[in-house]
Parts: C-alpha cells; structure tokens; sequence
C-alpha cells in the first residue's frame, strides 16, 4: 500500500469514527431528539460525500489498481 493510500485510509476511518461516535453523540446530547434527527439526516448527504471521496482517492492511490 503506498503512504498517499494508507494516509487516507486512516482519514476515512477517523472521519467515521469521528462522524458516529463525536458528531452524533454531541448533537442527541445537546439539542432535543425532535431536533436532532432533522439534524442529523441533513448532515447525512455530506458524510456520505466524505466517505465516497476518501474512498475513491485511498483506491486510486493504492498498487492494488495499478
């Protein structure tokens, strides 16, 4: 695996990790539950965008494809 693929594998990981268990935890805990679903099903889209962009550049970037 070249560094450029493993760095942003680690991004990837950290990113989901940071989106499920910071991100959604803070938002259930700081605002009510009628709020925070609308909330949390908007940043959705941008989560997903994050995950298919990091993804598609970790296997660009790998041997794997080359």
């Amino acid at each position: 695996m070249t560094e450029v693929a493993l760095l942003t594998t680690a991004h990837l990981l950290g990113g989901m990790v940071l989106y499920s268990l910071g991100f959604a935890v803070f938002v259930f805990n700081a605002v009510p539950a009628e709020t925070a679903g609308p909330l949390i099903r908007r940043a959705f889209p941008h989560f997903y965008l994050f995950v298919l962009g990091t993804s598609a550049t970790a296997a660009s970037s790998s041997r794997f494809f080359r």
